[in-house]
């Protein structure tokens, strides 16, 4: 029969998969955004664009010549990938003594950043700075919280996963649905500052909803001494980690032992005439 505190930990379990569900989705978002929007970003040099409501006709009834841009979207995806792809090659060498606070702390101000220098970029090369900065922190928060599953039930890992995944569904959707002018009619730029809800719905997750174990450093903004993970700390961590490694081995060469006296030893035949 169930007791109370199975069901509170099957509700806290719950509440860490989702929490890490909402994680994946809004560290992904910004990423999605800026490819959702990476026409828009390379017109910004032709200045702001105007709200698709406010025109009769977006459609050209007839083409004449072609549309060109002086750079192509592939710019934006390239923006958009090089920098997230150095951080995870670089940074988790780097981020050992940083507690998981100050590194979910830069990931959230990297987004507000983002959306804010795409925003108000009046050029293609501020716009593709913009990309890059959410680039940078998609790749810091993907380090981040794929280490902190380590602290947590296997589940976890499923449910970020699953949330990187539907930021490719929700954020396509949403920018489309806040700019075409069938929908909201919105401008890119409204659009963007109106995804600022994203990353302190990111913030909000992390230090209200998400249960942190209690063996995870806390950072106090009081207290300047909690921005790095001491030495005593790295310590006891890597004693914790030889202990559990031991209790393994012995564990394995205890089956191996039971295993070896259930099996009997069979006699080897003589070939020897």
């Amino acid at each position: 029969m169930p007791t109370v505190e199975d069901g509170l930990n099957s509700l806290r379990s719950s509440r860490n998969q989702f929490a890490f569900w909402m994680l994946g989705l809004c560290n992904n978002f910004a990423y999605v955004i800026m490819l959702s929007a990476a026409e828009d970003i390379l017109s910004m040099e032709n200045g702001p664009k105007a709200s698709s409501k406010s025109i009769d006709d977006p459609c050209q009834s007839s083409v004449v010549r072609r549309q060109c841009q002086p750079l192509s979207t592939g710019s934006v995806l390239l923006a958009n990938i090089i920098p997230s792809l150095v951080v995870k090659i670089f940074y988790p060498f780097l981020m050992y003594r940083i507690p998981f606070g100050v590194r979910h702390s830069f990931t959230v101000l990297l987004q507000i950043s983002s959306f804010l220098v795409v925003a108000f970029s009046r050029n293609i090369l501020s716009g593709l700075i913009g990309v890059a900065l959410a680039s940078i922190g998609a790749g810091v928060g993907e380090v981040t919280f794929l280490s902190l599953t380590t602290y947590f039930p296997n589940n976890v890992v499923g449910a970020w996963s699953s949330g990187t995944g539907g930021a490719g569904i929700f954020g396509s959707f949403a920018y489309a649905i806040l700019t075409d002018m069938h929908m909201l009619g919105l401008t890119p730029q409204n659009a963007l500052l109106l995804m600022l809800i994203v990353p302190f719905t990111f913030a909000f997750i992390y230090w209200k909803l998400l249960l942190l174990p209690g063996n995870i450093q806390r950072v106090s903004v009081c207290k300047p001494s909690t921005y790095l993970v001491t030495y005593a700390t790295l310590s006891r961590r890597r004693t914790s980690d030889v202990s559990i490694g031991d209790e393994a081995s012995q564990l394995i060469n205890s089956r191996d032992d039971s295993v070896g006296d259930v099996v009997p030893t069979i006699e080897q035949p003589n070939f020897q005439r």
